[in-house]
Protein backbone atom coordinates (compact mmCIF):
# COMPACT_ATOMS: atom_id res chain seq x y z
CA UNK A 1 0.00 0.00 0.00
CA UNK A 2 1.05 3.35 -0.87
CA UNK A 3 -0.05 6.44 0.62
CA UNK A 4 -0.01 9.93 -0.37
CA UNK A 5 -0.55 12.46 2.35
CA UNK A 6 -0.56 16.06 3.01
CA UNK A 7 -2.00 18.80 5.02
CA UNK A 8 -3.94 22.31 3.33
CA UNK A 9 -3.37 25.19 5.76
CA UNK A 10 -6.01 27.74 6.66
CA UNK A 11 -10.00 27.26 7.26
CA UNK A 12 -11.29 24.54 5.00
CA UNK A 13 -14.38 25.16 2.98
CA UNK A 14 -17.10 23.24 1.83
CA UNK A 15 -18.43 22.54 -1.58
CA UNK A 16 -21.85 24.54 -2.08
CA UNK A 17 -24.98 22.36 -2.17
CA UNK A 18 -27.30 23.08 -4.85
CA UNK A 19 -30.26 24.56 -2.71
CA UNK A 20 -27.61 27.25 -1.51
CA UNK A 21 -27.96 30.02 -3.64
CA UNK A 22 -26.99 32.44 -1.50
CA UNK A 23 -23.67 34.37 -3.14
CA UNK A 24 -23.23 31.48 -5.43
CA UNK A 25 -20.41 33.46 -7.67
CA UNK A 26 -18.39 34.93 -4.93
CA UNK A 27 -18.69 31.45 -3.21
CA UNK A 28 -18.01 28.90 -6.46
CA UNK A 29 -14.82 31.36 -6.91
CA UNK A 30 -13.84 30.66 -3.54
CA UNK A 31 -14.32 27.01 -3.99
CA UNK A 32 -12.32 27.02 -7.44
CA UNK A 33 -9.41 28.63 -5.27
CA UNK A 34 -9.43 26.44 -2.15
CA UNK A 35 -10.00 23.37 -5.10
CA UNK A 36 -6.65 24.74 -6.69
CA UNK A 37 -4.75 24.79 -3.27
CA UNK A 38 -5.48 20.97 -2.31
CA UNK A 39 -4.45 20.19 -5.73
CA UNK A 40 -1.40 21.95 -6.10
CA UNK A 41 -0.52 20.40 -2.26
CA UNK A 42 -1.28 17.07 -3.09
CA UNK A 43 1.16 17.71 -6.29
CA UNK A 44 3.94 18.93 -4.10
CA UNK A 45 3.54 15.90 -1.85
CA UNK A 46 3.02 13.06 -4.71
CA UNK A 47 6.67 14.74 -5.75
CA UNK A 48 7.73 12.65 -2.53
CA UNK A 49 6.56 9.22 -3.97
CA UNK A 50 8.62 7.04 -5.90
CA UNK A 51 5.43 5.88 -8.03
CA UNK A 52 1.28 6.32 -8.12
CA UNK A 53 -1.40 5.18 -9.80
CA UNK A 54 -4.23 7.22 -10.23
CA UNK A 55 -6.25 4.30 -11.51
CA UNK A 56 -6.83 2.53 -8.17
CA UNK A 57 -8.29 1.31 -5.90
CA UNK A 58 -7.63 4.22 -3.23
CA UNK A 59 -8.92 5.08 0.08
CA UNK A 60 -9.62 8.45 0.60
CA UNK A 61 -8.97 9.67 4.49
CA UNK A 62 -10.12 13.02 5.03
CA UNK A 63 -10.13 15.09 8.74
CA UNK A 64 -11.35 18.70 8.80
CA UNK A 65 -10.63 21.08 11.62
CA UNK A 66 -12.64 24.17 10.95
CA UNK A 67 -12.39 27.39 12.32
CA UNK A 68 -16.32 27.72 13.09
CA UNK A 69 -19.04 25.23 13.07
CA UNK A 70 -20.03 25.89 9.34
CA UNK A 71 -20.22 23.56 6.30
CA UNK A 72 -21.11 19.60 5.90
CA UNK A 73 -18.59 16.88 6.43
CA UNK A 74 -19.95 15.17 2.96
CA UNK A 75 -19.44 18.83 1.34
CA UNK A 76 -15.82 19.27 2.88
CA UNK A 77 -15.30 15.39 1.07
CA UNK A 78 -16.69 16.61 -2.16
CA UNK A 79 -13.95 19.20 -2.27
CA UNK A 80 -11.36 17.33 -1.85
CA UNK A 81 -12.18 14.22 -3.88
CA UNK A 82 -13.17 16.64 -6.83
CA UNK A 83 -9.86 18.61 -6.64
CA UNK A 84 -7.92 15.15 -6.56
CA UNK A 85 -9.85 14.08 -9.62
CA UNK A 86 -9.34 17.40 -11.48
CA UNK A 87 -5.34 17.02 -10.40
CA UNK A 88 -5.31 13.62 -11.62
CA UNK A 89 -4.16 12.06 -8.03
CA UNK A 90 -7.19 9.59 -8.29
CA UNK A 91 -8.88 8.95 -11.95
CA UNK A 92 -12.95 9.00 -10.89
CA UNK A 93 -14.90 8.55 -8.01
CA UNK A 94 -15.45 4.81 -8.56
CA UNK A 95 -11.32 4.37 -8.36
CA UNK A 96 -12.10 5.49 -4.50
CA UNK A 97 -13.21 2.44 -2.71
CA UNK A 98 -13.43 3.30 1.02
CA UNK A 99 -13.75 7.21 2.69
CA UNK A 100 -12.92 7.72 6.51
CA UNK A 101 -14.01 11.20 7.10
CA UNK A 102 -14.00 13.46 10.56
CA UNK A 103 -15.01 17.20 10.92
CA UNK A 104 -13.50 18.77 14.36
CA UNK A 105 -13.30 22.42 15.46
CA UNK A 106 -9.52 24.16 15.57
CA UNK A 107 -10.01 27.57 16.30
CA UNK A 108 -6.29 28.36 16.56
CA UNK A 109 -4.90 25.95 13.33
CA UNK A 110 -7.58 25.49 11.10
CA UNK A 111 -6.50 22.67 8.14
CA UNK A 112 -7.25 19.96 5.78
CA UNK A 113 -5.75 16.71 6.55
CA UNK A 114 -5.84 14.33 3.37
CA UNK A 115 -4.66 10.62 2.87
CA UNK A 116 -4.95 8.81 -0.31
CA UNK A 117 -4.10 5.31 -0.07
CA UNK A 118 -3.04 3.31 -3.46
CA UNK A 119 -4.82 0.07 -2.85
CA UNK A 120 -3.42 -1.55 -5.86
CA UNK A 121 -1.46 -4.86 -5.92
CA UNK A 122 2.59 -4.62 -6.01
CA UNK A 123 2.62 -1.08 -3.87
CA UNK A 124 5.39 -1.19 -1.39
CA UNK A 125 4.51 -1.72 1.96
CA UNK A 126 3.83 1.83 4.40
CA UNK A 127 5.48 3.93 1.51
CA UNK A 128 4.57 7.28 3.37
CA UNK A 129 5.64 10.84 3.05
CA UNK A 130 4.43 14.33 4.09
CA UNK A 131 4.91 17.49 2.54
CA UNK A 132 7.77 18.22 4.74
CA UNK A 133 9.86 15.15 3.64
CA UNK A 134 9.47 13.72 6.87
CA UNK A 135 8.71 9.56 6.70
CA UNK A 136 6.00 8.74 8.74
CA UNK A 137 4.41 5.28 10.04
CA UNK A 138 1.34 3.64 8.28
CA UNK A 139 -1.02 4.89 11.66
CA UNK A 140 -4.14 5.71 10.33
CA UNK A 141 -5.20 7.67 13.72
Amino acid sequence: MMILAFTVPGPPLAKERLLDARAEGYRSERIGEYELAIARTAQCALSCLPAWSPAGPHALVVRVFRAERRGHLDDFVRCCSDALIREGIIEDERSVVRIQATLGNDKARPRLEVEVQWLGLGASPSSVKEVDGKERDHALG
